[in-house]
C-alpha cells in the first residue's frame, strides 16, 4: 500500500480529461478511499493519480477546519458528505413523524 498522490503530481495534459469526466469520477453517495480507488480500472485517459486529485479537489471545497492541529501545525478538518445529510434527514423525519424510530433502525448496528 502506497501513499495517495498530491494534486500537484498531476500532469497538465490530464487536467482536461479530468474536468470532462469529473461528474462520473466523483461519487456523491459514498466515500471512496485511495486504497479502494487505486484497485479500480482506470477511466480512459485518466490515471489513478488524476482521479484521486479530482476527489481531493471536490472534498477540499467542503472542508471545515477545526481548532486542532497536527505535529506540523496543520489544522485538522472534516467534511459532511451529502449522503450523511440525507441519512440524518431520514432519521429526523422518522423520529418526528411517528414519535419513534422504526424497529429496523433501532436494531441496526452502528
Amino acid at each position: 500500500m502506497h501513499q495517495p498522490p498530491s494534486i500537484l503530481d498531476i500532469i497538465p495534459q490530464q487536467w482536461a480529461a479530468l474536468l470532462e469526466a469529473y461528474d462520473r469520477l466523483v461519487p456523491q453517495d459514498r466515500y471512496l478511499h485511495w486504497d479502494e480507488l487505486s484497485r479500480q480500472p482506470e477511466p480512459a485517459g485518466i490515471s489513478h493519480e488524476a482521479w484521486w486529485a479530482a476527489l481531493k479537489l471536490a472534498r477540499s471545497a467542503r472542508l471545515h477546519p477545526i481548532a486542532l492541529c497536527d505535529r506540523q501545525q496543520r489544522p485538522f478538518a472534516f467534511s459532511v458528505p451529502d449522503s450523511l445529510l440525507e441519512l440524518l434527514h431520514q432519521l429526523d423525519v422518522a423520529r418526528h413523524g411517528s414519535g419513534s424510530f422504526p424497529p429496523a433502525c433501532r436494531q441496526r448496528p452502528v
